[in-house]
C-alpha cells in the first residue's frame, strides 16, 4: 500500500487488505468435486476488520480503483 500511496499522491487514499481476504476452511467438504468442485469459503477476524475498513472508506470516495501486488 505505501508504493501505491506514493505512485498516486495525496489526492488518493490507498487501504490494504493485508493479505488473502477469505480462505478455504481447513476441513473436508471445504471443495465439493461432486458440484462441479465449488468451495465453500471463510472469512478471518483479520480480514473481516479489514474489509469493513475499506468499505467504510469507499463509501465515502467518489472512485474506486481496485489493485493487486505485482
Amino acid at each position: 500500500a505505501g508504493l501505491a500511496a506514493w505512485y498516486l499522491g495525496s489526492a488518493y487514499q490507498v487501504r490494504a487488505s493485508l493479505g488473502h481476504v477469505r480462505d478455504l476452511p481447513a476441513k473436508n467438504g471445504s471443495v465439493l468435486p461432486e458440484e462441479d468442485f465449488s468451495m465453500t469459503w471463510e472469512v478471518g477476524d483479520r480480514a473481516r476488520k479489514q474489509i469493513a475498513e475499506i468499505v467504510q472508506a469507499a463509501k465515502k470516495a467518489d472512485t474506486l480503483i481496485l489493485a493487486t501486488d505485482p
